[in-house]
């Protein structure tokens, strides 16, 4: 019995390192984190729940970027639930982007920011920030802000031309000015900054809006 035992801890150790050493894969290899997308696709939900527990359990354990354990994951998962745990993992070691600026007008007068934050290979998170009308060339305050959970570059046309605002691109300490603008003008006027906006810390810091 004893060696019994002994053998299937044997065997969930080495189950264990190569599961970590596929993981570690996620952070370098394109084509690894392209099949973990299809194979976590195909999941049903029981599934997509234990998938998700196991890598949580490997997360102290392997030397790779929090974001590149999650990213294939979230760019197909359609639960709110399951992308706001994963998400709640990004937002405790989510690395510096590179970040793209971009703006429009919609059709009642309100301005469109929209940032695209370049992750990790080619995934991306997205924010949309709509402003309200503005006084001169000056937002009066932020309407809404929706951010996107990571998704493929490749699928950005889709979801800008879903937007209903033709966008143009915009330098981003320009667009960060209109953002912080809009933020100062709600506080001016009671209004708290959305809570959202804390997980962008790539834009801008208070000291700076103030």
């Amino acid at each position: 019995m004893k060696r019994v035992a002994s053998e299937t801890g044997m065997e969930l150790v080495r189950a264990r390192a190569v599961f970590r050493t596929w993981l570690s894969r996620l952070a370098t290899d394109a084509d690894a984190v392209m099949a973990a997308s299809a194979l976590y696709e195909g999941l049903d939900d029981v599934e997509r729940d234990a998938w998700i527990s196991a890598i949580e359990e490997e997360v102290p354990e392997v030397d790779v970027p929090t974001v590149a354990l999650f990213a294939p994951f979230l760019s197909v998962e359609g639960s709110k639930f399951r992308v706001a745990r994963m998400q709640a993992h990004l937002d405790q070691d989510l690395p510096e982007a590179t970040v793209e600026a971009f703006a429009g007008t919609f059709s009642d007068g309100d301005r469109a920011l929209f940032y695209v934050f370049g992750r990790h290979l080619d995934f991306v998170e997205t924010l949309l920030c709509r402003l309200v009308g503005t006084s001169g060339d000056t937002p009066t305050g932020v309407r809404s802000v929706v951010a996107e959970a990571l998704m493929r570059r490749p699928e950005l046309p889709r979801l800008i031309s879903q937007l209903g605002v033709l966008l143009s691109p915009l330098e981003l300490d320009e667009a960060t000015m209109e953002l912080g603008h809009a933020v100062v003008a709600d506080a001016r006027n009671g209004v708290s900054a959305p809570p959202l906006l804390a997980r962008f810390t790539e834009l801008f810091t208070l000291p700076r809006l103030a």
